[in-house]
């Protein structure tokens, strides 16, 4: 796994969050909505923090 463009921890089984994101939301979504997507994706690598950074984010939008 190439950590630059595939890093690990966004890989799960045969997918990667940025196919699954550009298939959930399009191309053209609120990068703090994926941001927050993203969090929650990788959550298992950073546990909590990454919970609080996608509530974080989800927050910012809402303002």
């Amino acid at each position: 796994m190439n950590n630059i463009n595939h890093p690990e921890h966004y890989n799960h089984g045969k997918y990667e969050c940025i196919d699954v994101m550009l298939d959930v939301f399009g191309e053209d979504v609120n990068f703090c909505i994926e941001n927050a997507f993203k969090y929650l994706w990788r959550y298992k690598k950073n546990g909590i923090e990454d919970i609080k950074k996608q509530y974080g984010t989800c927050r910012n939008t809402l303002n």
